[in-house]
């Protein structure tokens, strides 16, 4: 949210919806981040190697795993997607030639996914310029300190969430 000038409101002239000062502070910086950041990166991601954030991400999660495999379930899970919104982006990387779907041989109901040699090299082509602008945007100017509380930060919030 931002006035019509682009700039945020002003949250520390008063509480909003009942919180503190301090609270509402902290929930409308989360909530600028959680809004902007996803769309920011889709668009950085679209600029290096034509793919969104979560396709690229499908992708370095398959190229961090052991053989390059992993279930489709455990992506879904990893990512925070549904399996059904998971399918449409795996079916759109196996089209494009970045991923191998098929179903594991020692259980026929768990679906997996391999990435292809031009899936890694997708990867490691977006990679650093990935890695460039996630220094640039977010961790820019943070202390070691800095990085160890949003760390913490973000962790204490995350086990939240999944416990919802």
């Amino acid at each position: 949210m931002t006035t019509d000038h682009g700039t945020p409101p002003d949250t520390s002239t008063g509480p909003a919806l009942g919180f503190t000062r301090a609270e509402a502070s902290a929930w409308m910086g989360l909530l600028r981040v959680a809004t902007r950041l996803p769309a920011a990166l889709d668009t950085q991601m679209r600029g290096e190697v034509d793919l969104t954030c979560m396709e690229f991400y499908v992708l370095a999660f398959l190229d961090a795993a052991p053989d390059a495999t992993l279930p489709l379930k455990a992506i879904a899970d990893e990512a925070h997607v549904t399996l059904s919104r998971l399918s449409h982006v795996v079916a759109r990387l196996e089209a494009a030639g970045m991923l191998d779907k098929r179903t594991a041989p020692d259980n026929g109901r768990v679906r997996l996914a391999t990435l292809t040699d031009d899936g890694r090299r997708l990867v490691r082509r977006g990679g650093p310029a990935h890695e460039h602008f996630v220094r640039a945007t977010v961790l820019a100017g943070l202390t070691a300190a800095d990085l160890d509380h949003l760390t913490r930060l973000m962790a204490v919030i995350a086990d939240r969430l999944a416990n919802t």
